[in-house]
C-alpha cells in the first residue's frame, strides 16, 4: 500500500504558490531582486524504492524558459523553507532552484536527495523549466554546503559550487576538478571556524574566491532564527537585511559571471570591489 501511495504522489496535479510578484522596474543590481516574479511547487515523489521524497522547486515567472539549475542544500536542523527567500531572489534574476528536503533537517543522512529530486524533476512538465545544455550551479549553507561540495565533486554539470558559511570534508575529493568556480561567502561575525573555510579555499584546483561580509553572523541566512540558535552564534553588528544584500550582490555577481557567462560581471568579480566586503583577504 505505501509504495502504490509513493507512485500515486508522482502524478499527482501540482499547484504553484507565489514566493514573489513581477516587478518590472526592479533591476536585479548590487544585491537587490530581478525584474521576474518567482513561484513555489511543493513536490513529492518516489526515493530508493519506499521512501517519500519532498522538494520544493522555485521557477521564474514573467521571463522566458528554460532556466539555469540551482540546487540549494539547507543547513543542519534547519527547515529548507527558511531559505525559500535566497531561492525567491535567484529566481527573480533568471534561475531555477531545487531545495531537497532530508529526514531530520540532516542532509548528511540522506546525501543523495538533490540528485534524485533533480532527476525527478526532470521527468516531469515542469522540467522543460530547466535548461538542461547550460552550467548548472549547487550551493549549501552551514552542514548543506558540506553535502554541496560533494555533489559538485562528482556532477560536472554543476560549474559553480558557492559555500555559505561552510567548507566541503576533508574526504570530499574537490581537488580532482578542474573546471569550474567556488565562491565561498563567511560572515564576519559567523560563529564557526573562519580559519578552516579559509584554508579549504586552496584545496580548489580552479578559480575559487572567498568572501568576508563584514557584520554578518551565521543564522543571518536563515529565515526566523531561534533564541537558541542565535546563542551558539556570533552577535550581528549589522541588520541581517543589510548583510544579505551585501552577501547577495556578490553571489549575484558570480552566477552570473560563472553560470550566466556575463563577461560584465566577470569583470566585475575579477575587481572584487564590493561594499562591506572583503575580498580574498
Amino acid at each position: 500500500m505505501r509504495f502504490l501511495t509513493l507512485l500515486a504522489l508522482t502524478a499527482c496535479s501540482l499547484t504553484p504558490s507565489e514566493l514573489l510578484p513581477e516587478d518590472p522596474d526592479a533591476d536585479g543590481t548590487s544585491g537587490a531582486r530581478g525584474p521576474l516574479g518567482a513561484d513555489l511547487y511543493e513536490i513529492d515523489t518516489q526515493a530508493r524504492v519506499t521512501e517519500r521524497l519532498h522538494y520544493a522547486f522555485v521557477t521564474p515567472t514573467g521571463g522566458e524558459a528554460p532556466y539555469p539549475l540551482v540546487t540549494f542544500v539547507h543547513g543542519g536542523l534547519v527547515d529548507d523553507a527558511r531559505y525559500h527567500w535566497i531561492a525567491a531572489h535567484m529566481a527573480s534574476r533568471g534561475y531555477a532552484v531545487v531545495l531537497a528536503e532530508h529526514d531530520g533537517d540532516l542532509a548528511i543522512t540522506q546525501s543523495g536527495n538533490s540528485d534524485l529530486a533533480v532527476e525527478d524533476l526532470l521527468r516531469r512538465e515542469l522540467g522543460d523549466r530547466v535548461d538542461e545544455a547550460a552550467p548548472w550551479a549547487t550551493m549549501g549553507h552551514s552542514l548543506g554546503g558540506v553535502i554541496a561540495s560533494g555533489l559538485w565533486a562528482r556532477d560536472d554539470r554543476y560549474a559553480g559550487l558557492a559555500l555559505l558559511a561552510s567548507f566541503p570534508a576533508g574526504f570530499t575529493p574537490v581537488e580532482q576538478r578542474t573546471e569550474g568556480s567556488l565562491l565561498s561567502l563567511w560572515g564576519s561575525e559567523d560563529g564557526g571556524d573562519e580559519s578552516e573555510a579559509r584554508a579549504a579555499v586552496d584545496r580548489f584546483d580552479v578559480p575559487a574566491n572567498f568572501a568576508r561580509i563584514d557584520g554578518m553572523n551565521h543564522y543571518a541566512w536563515t529565515d526566523d532564527p531561534s533564541e537558541g540558535e542565535l546563542s551558539r552564534d556570533g552577535v550581528a553588528t549589522r541588520p541581517d537585511a543589510q548583510t544579505r544584500v551585501d552577501a547577495l550582490f556578490v553571489l549575484d555577481t558570480w552566477l552570473d559571471a560563472e553560470i550566466g557567462g556575463d563577461a560584465d560581471a566577470a569583470q566585475a568579480l575579477a575587481d572584487g570591489t564590493f561594499p562591506n566586503v572583503e575580498w580574498n583577504p
